[in-house]
């Protein structure tokens, strides 16, 4: 789903597309690591183009999520993956709240 976001944020704000596309990498870099296709690269294009706060939202729901799955996941390898990919996508929030990550 995020990387589908990203793509259509990227299409609809050119300007930011180098911001935007780093940000959208590191979810595919993500989902590989998990050994999974790109989350979102699959589905058809999200039908409004997110904005700012949406891409926020959307980051700290997959940070909140993945802080679920790490405390349910049994291979002390796999929950330190998914605490890291966790951080990654609460820094990716506080980039585009303005903050650094």
């Amino acid at each position: 789903m995020l990387v589908a976001m990203y793509d259509a944020a990227i299409a609809a704000q050119p300007s930011r597309a180098d911001e935007l596309a780093s940000l959208r990498d590191q979810h595919i870099e993500h989902a590989q690591a998990l050994g999974s296709a790109a989350p979102g690269s699959s589905a058809s294009p999200a039908s409004a183009t997110p904005d700012r706060a949406q891409l926020v939202a959307a980051e700290l729901q997959a940070s909140r999520d993945r802080v679920t799955a790490c405390s349910r996941a049994v291979q002390p390898d796999l929950a330190r993956l998914l605490a890291l990919i966790g951080a990654s996508e609460a820094g990716h929030a506080a980039f585009l709240k303005g903050g650094s990550p």
